[in-house]
């Protein structure tokens, strides 16, 4: 078997040499010529419940009742004295059989170690199958991929911004929440980009359209509009897929601030008929001021009012008027419209999602100026480089078997950055590492074929211009 350290998981001491012999870059071995038979396959490494069951039964003569018996007692920390007397007993029988006790050592140990991650076959079938699909999903099919993976939520692993940024970079076209086209779940749109028509279709083929004041059909997403895919260049990735037919829709559910009763109204005016402006919305839904302008803040009321702060006028306007000869308080004036990067915050602050860009857009120009490394430019650093980098901290994990390592996910406008942050690290910089929402790290660079990470030995609070900015509603995923 092999005996290799793999990271500092504990127990994870077998795997993944089977994935370097299977490259050739190691020669499969064998502790006993009886374990070729059982480990050809997985290249001498056990991965599997069966294979330790069927190495016990060659090796020590084990029934198979007493092969059971040590199945069970893997996989399980509250059994671990259990297994080692089974261990004990195994090696034993293998020297009676005339095992070496070297060699009946080697094999004990190892089984010792892959009970901590060791599965049945069955498993791993299933997981295999449900990877290759989602595999071949987000390769072929993202738009709907992602759909799912955001119609899901809170399950998962990533958080829904993250999602929109790496549906974004996938090619993915992803349009903002809307209470004309939207729904409460997230849709999707079809895109007729046919003779140079820079109309949207919906999934049954009827073209949605603003009507005018004076009743004439107008362009429905103007150049100018936020939504108008030509109107925001893709950040950090192709852009729109070639032949791709449908955009992702962000539903309303991802709007802060609503409630259930605010879905309930909302639905149930939705399915009553498609709303028709500012005001049929906030009419039929009973909508509150709350409900209106946190639906206004998000854009969802920009098809039929562009611009987010004269949206929010007219909606509070309606919410208002609770009494039938109230005045209409018509805006006297045009308010200036946000853009640019104060149109991202807003984004994060009214759903914590951003279809137009990322945080660390606008600060870009001054990390480089410091020397900080996108995670565009790591395939070309060297291993060993001492280096710096800097991100949102999309997830921290501190599992009990990494002996007190902290595992950082950054994310910056072009992809991930590992961030491998070292126990006694973590103790220094516990604050800093477990609650700034942005962060530096300076550290040395690692890779292992594709797998790139930085383990970190200085952090810091990444500042952001402003502290409304800091203050971006945004929730890492963590798991301590």
């Amino acid at each position: 078997m092999i005996r290799r350290l793999w990271g500092k998981k504990e127990g994870a001491k077998l795997a993944p040499p089977n994935c370097v012999i299977r490259r050739g870059r190691e020669p499969v071995r064998y502790a006993h010529p009886l374990l070729e038979s059982i480990l050809r396959r997985t290249y001498g490494v056990p991965i599997f419940q069966e294979q330790a069951m069927a190495i016990s039964m060659a090796l020590a003569g084990f029934s198979a009742g007493e092969a059971d018996e040590l199945r069970r007692a893997m996989g399980h920390h509250r059994k671990i004295e259990k297994l080692k007397g089974a261990l004990a007993r195994m090696r034993a029988r293998c020297v009676e059989r005339g095992v070496s006790a070297q060699v009946a050592d080697e094999v004990v140990n190892d089984l010792l170690s892959f009970a901590n991650y060791g599965f049945p076959e069955s498993h791993a079938w299933s997981f295999a199958l449900i990877a290759y699909a989602t595999a071949w999903l987000k390769a072929n099919h993202p738009t709907e991929f992602y759909l799912g993976l955001l119609n899901a939520w809170p399950m998962g692993f990533y958080p829904p911004a993250t999602l929109v940024h790496a549906a974004r970079r996938d090619g993915v076209v992803v349009l903002g929440p809307c209470l004309r086209d939207g729904e409460w779940e997230c849709t999707t749109e079809r895109m007729d980009g046919g003779n140079g028509d820079t109309g949207w279709m919906m999934d049954d083929g009827e073209r949605k359209t603003n009507q005018g004041r004076g009743g004439a059909a107008e362009d429905p997403f103007p150049i100018s509009h936020p939504d108008h895919p030509s109107s925001y260049p893709p950040f950090g990735g192709a852009g729109r897929q070639d032949g791709a037919t449908h955009a992702l829709r962000i539903g309303w559910k991802h709007i802060c601030g609503l409630g259930e009763a605010a879905r309930e109204s909302l639905q149930s005016a939705h399915v009553a008929g498609p709303f028709t402006s500012i005001g049929d919305v906030v009419r039929r839904a009973k909508l509150t001021r709350s409900d209106a302008l946190s639906l206004a803040r998000a854009g969802a009321f920009e098809a039929f009012q562009p611009g987010r702060r004269k949206a929010a006028w007219e909606a509070l306007r309606v919410a208002g008027d609770l009494l039938p000869l109230a005045p209409a308080r018509v805006l006297p004036f045009s308010p200036r419209e946000l853009e640019g990067e104060e149109l991202v915050f807003l984004d994060y602050l009214a759903t914590g999602i951003c279809t137009r860009g990322h945080p660390m857009e606008f600060i870009r120009a001054r990390l480089d100026a410091a020397g900080v490394v996108p995670s565009r430019a790591l395939e070309a650093i060297p291993p060993g480089d001492r280096i710096i980098v800097a991100g949102l901290v999309v997830a921290r994990q501190h599992p009990e078997t990494a002996k007190g390592t902290v595992f950082v996910l950054l994310e910056d406008e072009w992809g991930f950055i590992n961030v491998i942050v070292p126990r006694e690290m973590y103790v220094r910089n516990r604050e800093i590492v477990k609650f700034s929402p942005f962060l530096a790290v300076e550290g040395r660079f690692e890779r292992e074929d594709r797998v790139m990470n930085i383990v970190g030995f200085r952090f810091r609070t990444l500042r952001i211009a402003t502290d409304e900015r800091e203050s971006v509603n945004y929730r890492s995923r963590d798991f301590h």
